[in-house]
């Protein structure tokens, strides 16, 4: 009776720890990632999949995605819903797209005023003769220039500003005329610009003739916006002749445009697209455009 009581004994052990052998201990996670470690206690309560995949979309922590990882998931009873789930949230992000780079709208305006200024200066005097005739019949109108003379200065500050300074000579016959003259004006005050040769700017202001510049150069016309005006101070000292004696003149006024001389259209046109440039940058104009 003792050796049956022993052996149901033995036989009872036996099964028991095979018992304990069949069943694996609960998986324990790989790593400390707390997100992890959320999704396997829910696992392991037997929460049902929608929960899970619930949870996973709302934790904000970092998965860990190695494969032990995953396994010790897939071990806790991670359906393959689940496990995707959590690939997606801790995968790497995407290399962010490097950033647009910014717009490039051009020259800054001390440097736009700056190029205006440097332009015009470096004209220095433009020498020229002239001939007028009558457009209907090419007669020479008699009064034709000798000798003309333009010579100008620019000044610029940094808020806009322009200042303009202005001497010419014409001689004409025998009679010398020598004038000074000073613009004021802010750059968002200009409007509309126009870049013509001399003999183009000239015929708008005398219909019916034509001129002939030697050597030609080119006017830059500056309009100022409506309502705006340019102030002028001008003072002119003509003398006629050898023993003539000289007449002098002096007058402010108020003007809706200005000029600018120089040598060859395409340094006129860059110093039309510079100021544009300059006007929408002090807040008048429509556009930005480089030069």
């Amino acid at each position: 009776m003792r050796i049956v009581t022993l052996f149901l004994t033995l036989v009872l052990i036996a099964l028991l720890a095979q018992g304990q052998q069949s069943v694996p201990p609960p998986p324990q996670p790989v790593n400390d990632a707390a997100a992890n470690a959320e999704v396997l206690m829910l696992l392991r309560a037997g929460m049902p999949e929608s929960v899970v995949l619930d949870k996973i979309h709302v934790i904000t922590g970092k998965f860990d995605t190695s494969s032990s990882a995953l396994i010790t998931l897939k071990q806790a009873g991670a359906t393959e819903a689940e496990l995707k789930a959590v690939m997606a949230q801790g995968a790497a992000p995407a290399e962010s797209q490097p950033a647009t780079a910014p717009i490039d709208s051009g020259p800054s305006l001390a440097e736009s005023l700056q190029f205006i200024q440097d332009k015009v200066n470096q004209q220095g005097s433009i020498v020229y003769t002239e001939s007028v005739s009558y457009a209907s019949s090419g007669a020479d109108i008699g009064s034709s220039f000798q000798y003309s003379q333009w010579s100008q200065v620019v000044a610029v500050d940094p808020t806009g500003g322009l200042s303009l300074q202005e001497q010419t000579t014409v001689a004409v016959r025998g009679i010398t005329s020598n004038g000074t003259a000073t613009w004021q004006v802010n750059i968002k005050d200009l409007d509309k610009l126009e870049v013509l040769s001399s003999a183009e700017y000239k015929h708008r202001f005398a219909q019916g003739l034509v001129y002939q510049d030697s050597p030609p150069f080119f006017e830059l016309l500056v309009h100022i916006a409506s309502g705006k005006t340019v102030l002028q101070h001008s003072r002119t000292t003509v003398t006629s002749g050898r023993r003539g004696k000289p007449t002098e003149s002096e007058d402010n006024k108020s003007a809706g445009e200005f000029v600018l001389h120089f040598r060859d259209e395409e340094t006129a046109d860059r110093v039309a697209k510079a100021m544009i440039h300059a006007i929408e940058l002090c807040g008048g104009g429509s556009k930005p455009e480089p030069f």
